[in-house]
């Protein structure tokens, strides 16, 4: 085993995207080792905003192979006389041999030409240039560019790489650029190239040169040098992992300062303040003990200045022009109540086809009480309130601070709504119709809340796919991938729960005569996509052929074909499932298109009909009320014990009999047995 070094560098790379890179660069290389048959051992990836590198021991070479091949029948590699056919001779020249090396070999089907073929390692060296490159196309980017006349993209221009192994260069090129053992430092501190020999010398010069290529590593500089600081100013800072992440990689040598602004700024809203301050200038705030703002924070500075102080100053007054910026258009927008935008939402298009803001607004205002009504029918006081929610829900894109900093649309509202004297549901209501943002986000929590996110994500999927503006592949630029699973989400978590189906045709019927497009084929292809949704959902905590099998037989009520779905899933852990799996299988597949008919008990004289009949019997009733009562998991269990007189039916009786009364009553008799399995599931999805 032997060292290899690989590192890329680059032009910044954007932040968010250094941990992806990283870990993929790792896989990729990972991917290609294996492929070409090198050991390799404790694979280690590195990534700064200029450069991509990855360490790793690898074997010096493969190891040789031996491979028994066979070729075409005796018989059609040689004619009548033993002279080598157009078949042999072709079986020959591809593996690089002489007619004569062939032998005969007996196999099952006869005797077939054969040869033995020895192929030995090649060294790691051949093969290391090739698996790099590969490495290095294969990474995948939100968007890659190319430079020069360069037929190679790539998230940044790329200039320089260093590929050693054992010390060595490897002859590798890529994009213009030949790999040697020079690498740079620090841009600024440390930008001459140096040279290195191994991992630990490419380790240590970096950090003598300022530049900390392990991430983790840097994000412990700057967690460490935050608590620090704030706690010379009495307080905390306020930092979650994805800031954490995002300072941490727009730096190469972080080194925490202290900034500060004017108390006054203190009487915005917290957001109004910590968006430009996080998303805009990656600061992080410091809170006091009671969780409250305070008017420090924390810079992540780059370079080790000479006078720190002048970092401080210059960029505490960046932010103190953001900050007052917010304050003015802050101070504007709250000299007149909040439903004084919704007329000024007239002025933006919602989508081409779909009117504008405005129109949405309304809406929004009608559905939103209509699927509060459906939702909570015994509140009725609710839908009201909900419909004010849904009317100005989106009021707050036409004001100054969500013009300015489009990430608070929904946190401004709710400012605005409380400041207006809007009661404080409908307040949190328009703040909460976003949610979930995310597949990881939460729902909304209040009533209100999950009608107008309802609303607002029934009414774009409707709009958009009666335009014929459907996800297609990777592209979703109405990301109505996620509103479907937002939607999916809120369902499975009502009750009583409306169906999908209807709470579709409710968004439908309050566009009215806006949509030109026929209803009931979009609808058709609304209810597929809800379905590949929920499968897609689904299939992240339990096999595919599961979720597959449970959605077939129905998926209207997410709540119940995820309790249904449970309730399989525990099943197969048990002893018996493969026995009863396939057992329930081949009744699904013979009476897949029979109906249960009339079925005369004592028509039965069969003693293996006359036992499943019974042990149908005995279980039906019990059966038939858990499933009604969603008690899966219990009917399943009921349902098992059938299995034994399923499968003596099916070794003693001959189901298709010739006579058509007796295939008749057998037919009825499974088919009883399989519509109370295919109340959970369809059996034939299932691989077993």
């Amino acid at each position: 085993m032997r060292e290899l070094l690989f590192e890329l560098g680059t032009e910044e790379i954007p932040a968010r995207l250094l941990r992806g890179s990283r870990h993929e660069l790792c896989r990729r290389l990972e991917e290609g080792l294996e492929a070409a048959g090198l050991a390799f051992d404790g694979i280690h990836g590195y990534a700064t905003p200029r450069r991509l590198a990855v360490v790793a021991t690898v074997a010096e070479r493969q190891p040789d192979r031996t491979a028994e091949m066979l070729g075409p029948p005796v018989e059609a590699a040689f004619d009548a006389d033993g002279v080598a056919t157009a078949a042999a001779q072709g079986f020959a020249r591809r593996h690089g041999v002489s007619v004569d090396a062939l032998e005969r070999r007996p196999t099952e089907r006869g005797e077939r030409i054969g040869l033995t073929v020895h192929t030995p390692g090649r060294p790691a060296t051949e093969l290391l240039p090739a698996i790099l490159a590969t490495c290095i196309d294969k990474l995948t980017w939100p968007k890659a560019m190319r430079w020069g006349s360069r037929r190679e993209s790539f998230i940044r221009p790329v200039h320089w790489i260093v590929a050693l192994y054992d010390g060595e260069v490897l002859p590798l090129a890529w994009g213009g650029v030949t790999a040697d053992r020079w690498t740079r430092g620090h841009r600024f501190m440390a930008p001459a190239p140096f040279e290195v020999h191994t991992a630990l010398s490419w380790l240590e010069g970096l950090r003598e040169r300022y530049v900390e290529p392990d991430a983790a590593i840097r994000e412990e500089r700057v967690e460490a040098g935050a608590h620090r600081l704030a706690a010379d100013v009495g307080g905390s800072p306020a930092l979650d992992d994805a800031l954490l992440e995002e300072v941490g990689g727009i730096v190469e040598w972080p080194v925490p300062l202290l900034g500060n602004f004017e108390a006054s700024y203190l009487e915005l809203p917290p957001a109004v303040i910590t968006t430009p301050m996080t998303v805009h200038q990656r600061y992080i705030p410091i809170i006091d003990s009671a969780g409250a703002l305070t008017r420090h924070f924390v810079i992540v500075a780059g370079i080790e200045a000479t006078d720190p102080s002048v970092i401080s100053a210059g960029n505490g007054r960046v932010l103190r022009a953001r900050l007052a910026d917010a304050r003015f258009f802050f101070e504007q927008d709250t000299r007149v109540p909040l439903d004084s935008f919704v007329p000024k939402l007239e002025e933006r298009v919602f989508l081409q086809g779909l009117g504008t803001m405005g129109a949405r607004a309304v809406r929004l205002q009608e559905l939103s009480g209509l699927l509060c009504a459906t939702l909570a029918p015994d509140a009725p006081e609710a839908p009201a309130l909900a419909a004010r929610a849904g009317l100005l829900a989106k009021a707050d894109l036409a004001t100054g601070v969500v013009g300015e900093f489009a990430q608070l649309q929904g946190e401004m509202g709710r400012e605005y709504a409380r400041r207006s004297g809007e009661p404080d549901a409908v307040a949190e209501a328009i703040f909460e119709h976003y949610m979930p943002r995310s597949a990881t986000d939460d729902i909304p929590e209040s009533l209100l809340g999950r009608a107008v996110a309802l609303a607002d994500k029934l009414d774009a999927l409707v709009g958009c796919f009666s335009l014929g503006l459907e996800p297609t592949g990777s592209a979703d630029p109405y990301a109505l991938r996620r509103q479907a699973l937002g939607v999916i989400r809120i369902l499975e978590e009502a009750d009583p729960a409306p169906g999908i189906a209807e709470v579709l045709d409710i968004a439908r019927s309050v566009y009215g005569g806006a949509l030109a497009a026929d209803w009931p084929p979009v609808r058709e292809r609304l209810l597929e996509f809800f379905r590949g949704r929920m499968k897609a959902a689904l299939a992240q905590d339990y096999t595919s052929d599961l979720a597959e099998a449970v959605l077939a037989v129905g998926f209207d009520d997410p709540a119940d074909a995820r309790g249904r779905l449970e309730a399989l899933f525990a099943m197969k852990r048990t002893e018996g499932w493969d026995a009863m799996a396939a057992t329930v299988k081949r009744v699904r597949k013979i009476v897949e298109d029979t109906a249960p008919g009339e079925l005369d008990p004592a028509s039965l004289t069969e003693p293996a009909e006359r036992g499943l009949f019974e042990a149908w019997t005995g279980v039906e009733r019990a059966a038939s009320r858990a499933l009604d009562a969603g008690e899966y998991a219990d009917a399943l269990e009921g349902l098992a014990t059938l299995e034994p007189a399923i499968e003596r039916f099916f070794v003693e009786v001959l189901v298709m009999s010739e006579d058509p009364s007796e295939r008749a009553r057998r037919l009825a008799l499974l088919a009883r047995v399989d519509g109370l399995f295919h109340r959970i599931a369809a059996f034939d999805r299932v691989s077993t």
